[in-house]
C-alpha cells in the first residue's frame, strides 16, 4: 500500500502528466494487486512485467497489456492531447496469450476511470460485489463480467 501511495504521490507532481492519468492509473494498480496482478508477471515468466506501476498505462514505450487508450484531443492546462484509458479486457484472463487465474474482488476505484467505454472481465474468477461506484461509469457501453463469482451490488 505505501508503494502505491508513493507512486500515486510521485505522479501527482509529475509536471508531464495530467490528474487524470494519475487516477487511472492508482485505480488500475488498485485493480491489479486486489485481482492477483503479481502473479500475473510470475506465470508470463521470462522477466515479463505485465503492468509496470512504474510507467502508465497509456505509455507508449511500455503500454499495459489488456489496457486499450484513446487521446483526449484537448489541451487542458499545459497538457497536450494526452491518453486515457477507454478499455479494459482482460477476456477470459488471457494477457499475452497465456491463462491467467485473476482472484480477488473488483476495486470501487475502477469507477473512477471515467473515460471507460468497455470493461471486459468475462471467466476470470473475480469474487465479491460488484461496486456500485461502477455506476459513475456514464461513457461504458460494453460490461463483460459473465463467469466470475460476482453478486448483486
Amino acid at each position: 500500500m505505501a508503494v502505491r501511495l508513493g507512486l500515486l504521490k510521485q505522479c501527482l507532481h509529475d509536471p508531464e502528466r495530467h490528474p487524470v492519468e494519475c487516477t487511472q492509473r492508482d485505480a488500475l494498480l488498485t485493480f491489479y494487486y486486489a485481482a492477483g496482478g503479481p502473479n500475473w508477471d510470475t506465470m508470463a515468466g521470462q522477466g515479463t512485467t505485465i503492468w509496470d506501476p512504474t510507467t502508465y498505462p497509456c505509455s507508449n514505450s511500455h503500454p499495459w497489456v489488456g489496457i486499450q487508450c484513446t487521446f483526449t484531443n484537448q489541451v487542458v492546462s499545459f497538457h497536450k492531447n494526452y491518453q486515457v484509458v477507454s478499455s479494459i479486457d482482460i477476456n477470459g484472463a488471457t494477457l499475452l496469450g497465456t491463462f491467467y487465474v485473476l482472484s480477488g474482488t473488483m476495486p470501487a476505484e475502477l469507477g473512477s476511470i471515467s473515460t471507460l467505454t468497455s470493461l471486459q472481465l468475462e471467466n476470470s474468477r473475480v469474487s465479491g460485489t460488484l461496486p456500485t461506484e461502477l455506476s459513475n461509469l456514464n461513457k461504458l457501453d460494453n460490461l463483460a463480467i459473465w463467469g466470475n463469482k460476482i453478486t448483486g451490488y
